[in-house]
């Protein structure tokens, strides 16, 4: 996983100009090529969904049934307690599903849990990634031995030694939680600051850019004293930028939020708004929600 050298957020790649982005601080590089650890050069992106990993079961074991639970079996309302009855009376080897079965399920005869893909949560471009996987992880793996019968949960990651992966292993919440407490300490995230997103939408592209270089110079203005902190990040696009037709931008601001703060983001909305763009929609939002 390849993250970004101000945030210790991971890069997302971008395969339209083959580009690894921060989505935090707008700090963009080069793909990478080779692997700094070994040298390989067999390094890709990829993903296999549901569909692709049922036929892999049937193609090493076409005696096996197979339960799919994801979003194209689950259309319907009937279809997702159907799908998981039917399991529960053991009408199928194996309930294969994203993560909507990692919790809420209690399936005595469950002995053995697979978890595929874990690097994937450990990579998504979010502060708090790393929570969310252990949750997710944590979850999943609960499936497994809830009963008398003893359970198993393999677990296909790259990252053996990652702090997430070594806590879900040996059950150890405290470990996790004193490493990740520590990295948002140092990195200034929550709960250490709070975080505040302005997303500017548009149809038209560069008049959002434009206007979106006139919001931050107005933000990057600092004029509070230096007991109350404010850093602006520059706009940036979010992984999915483009929407029904409408493009998106956002910008990132780290404070403690306070009624002096308060007072001074809506000092500064006025300002903008009296030079905004019409086209504009501006929303204003506290992260986390």
């Amino acid at each position: 996983i390849f993250k970004c050298p101000n945030c210790d957020i991971a890069l997302t790649y971008h395969k339209k100009n083959n580009l690894l982005h921060c989505h935090y601080c707008s700090h963009v590089e080069r793909n990478i090529t080779m692997c700094p650890s070994c040298g390989s050069e067999k390094i890709n992106v990829s993903t296999i969904g549901t569909e692709k990993l049922e036929e892999e079961i049937k193609s090493i074991n076409s005696d096996l049934k197979v339960l799919r639970l994801d979003a194209d079996t689950t259309v319907s309302r009937e279809a997702l307690p159907q799908i998981l009855e039917e399991f529960k009376n053991k009408k199928a080897d194996i309930l294969l599903g994203t993560q909507m079965i990692s919790k809420g399920h209690d399936f005595p005869d469950v002995t053995l849990v697979g978890i595929l893909g874990a690097d994937n949560l450990l990579s998504i471009s979010e502060y708090n990634s790393n929570e969310r996987a252990y949750q997710n992880l944590s979850q999943v793996a609960g499936r497994a031995g809830r009963s008398i019968k003893r359970g198993k949960v393999i677990i296909e990651t790259s990252e053996t030694d990652n702090y997430v992966i070594e806590s879900v292993k040996n059950h150890d919440y405290y470990t996790f939680f004193d490493k990740e407490i520590e990295y948002r300490q140092i990195f200034e995230y929550p709960p250490f600051c709070d975080l505040v997103i302005f997303e500017m939408v548009s149809d038209n592209l560069e008049l959002l850019k434009k206007d979106a270089s006139k919001f931050y110079d107005i933000l990057s203005r600092n004029e509070l004293d230096e007991n109350n902190y404010f850093k602006v990040f520059s706009p940036k696009a979010p992984h999915v930028q483009k929407l029904n037709n409408k493009y998106r931008i956002n910008i990132l601001i780290k404070t403690k939020l306070n009624t002096n703060i308060y007072k001074y983001i809506y000092n500064k909305l006025d300002k903008y708004n009296k030079i905004k763009n019409k086209n504009i929609i501006l929303t204003i939002c506290k992260y986390p929600f």
